[in-house]
């Protein structure tokens, strides 16, 4: 079951930088600001996405409970951030 978890984090990361990568003129042509560059940015965004599926999954591991609490509280905080920042 390890295995497998680590594969899903790892074939959604892969997926996502093949994707963008294949749009790369979408990326490249747009005017909106960004840290390095839309392109590099994408794939910073998954690789912080990343590290965060596999620390959860961690903490899933050794307590359950933490767990949830934590993806609660993200998941609020996200919806939060949504809702004033949109």
């Amino acid at each position: 079951m390890k295995r497998l978890t680590f594969w899903i984090g790892m074939v959604i990361f892969l997926g996502w930088t093949l994707a963008m990568t294949l749009n790369y003129s979408i990326y490249a042509g747009s005017s909106e600001g960004a840290l390095v560059s839309d392109f590099i940015d994408g794939i910073l965004f998954m690789l912080l996405m990343l590290g965060l599926y596999f620390l959860l999954l961690a903490v899933y591991r050794a307590k359950q409970q933490t767990a949830v609490i934590l993806l609660t509280a993200g998941g609020t905080a996200a919806i939060i951030a949504a809702v004033f920042l949109a």
